[in-house]
């Protein structure tokens, strides 16, 4: 250990240097490999040979961000209130090797995209269309509804067609 006029220096020539507590290891560092930070003797974080790796939770208070890119184009946080995933450069990709749901909560689905590629959409827990080959599909008694207030309702309700108009202007078939 010693200073050099400008930096103080631990310099060991010969292994890695430890940080200990009796038998515990606090930090260590390894020539030519790994650093590591340690908690209750176990390994909590490191550099690799490809970067840097947590083991365990990675705790941010409110409105502190993770941001990758090396313009920082994608950011990860909360603000308090709020979560969000911001993407500021091209394209967001979301990609799955199975399917991709979006909860409303812990037991409602939003949205499903089937890894077959079929996307539903889901109101109050309940299907309400979905793509299908060629198109798309409502389910029975679904209605499709054009204009503001829904002037125009197409429908099909599991035995009969329905194309109702709310007597706003013309009906041209």
């Amino acid at each position: 250990i010693y200073h050099d006029g400008t930096n103080n220096i631990l310099n060991s020539d010969n292994g890695e240097i430890r940080l200990m507590n009796g038998s515990e290891y606090m930090f260590r560092a390894i020539p030519n490999g790994a650093n590591r930070l340690y908690y209750s003797n176990s390994t909590k974080a490191q550099t690799t040979s490809t970067g840097f790796m947590v083991n365990g939770d990675l705790d941010l208070v409110d409105s502190n961000k993770i941001r990758l890119g090396s313009s920082q184009d994608i950011q990860l946080y909360h603000d308090g209130s709020h979560s969000y995933l911001d993407n500021t450069g091209g394209v967001l990709h979301l990609r799955s090797v199975d399917d991709v749901k979006i909860q409303t909560n812990t037991s409602e689905l939003a949205i499903k995209c089937d890894a077959n590629g079929a996307v539903e959409l889901y109101n109050n827990g309940n299907l309400q269309m979905m793509t299908i080959d060629g198109g798309i599909n409502l389910q029975d008694n679904k209605k499709a509804e054009f204009g503001n207030s829904g002037d125009l309702k197409i429908y099909h309700d599991g035995s009969n067609s329905y194309i109702k108009d709310a007597g706003t202007g013309s009906l041209v078939l």
